[in-house]
């Protein structure tokens, strides 16, 4: 199995939030809410969500490539599709694509990291 990842996640529906942590720890990661001194190997954000857009622009100020998989029940916006999201999933998320989508992210992280 692979290392646990450090994974932000911002989504202004608490349901999304509570579905998306479970699914994330159970696939052994970590979840963090805040931008911190953690370190966020990806996001998952809701990129209607000003704050979350924030969040993700102060992270890749510092990390230009951090793997974003954006999540959200309404279409692909312009903003959105400029992060060069390694997914766009709508709402209500399919599980199958989720999980792919983060492994894929993790995978795109270390990488980065390792280059």
């Amino acid at each position: 199995m692979p290392a646990m990842a450090t994974i932000l996640l911002n989504d202004p529906e608490e349901s999304s939030r509570v579905v998306l942590t479970a699914l994330l720890e159970a696939l052994g990661h970590r979840v963090v809410g805040e931008v911190g001194l953690d370190r966020v190997d990806a996001a998952v954000i809701a990129p209607e969500s000003r704050q979350a857009m924030t969040q993700v622009r102060r992270l890749r100020a510092r990390r230009r490539r951090l793997p974003v998989i954006c999540v959200s029940g309404r279409r692909r916006s312009i903003t959105a599709m400029r992060l060069e999201p390694v997914a766009f999933i709508g709402k209500p998320v399919p599980v199958g694509p989720f999980v792919r989508a983060v492994a894929a992210a993790v995978d795109r992280s270390r990488d980065v990291a390792a280059a």
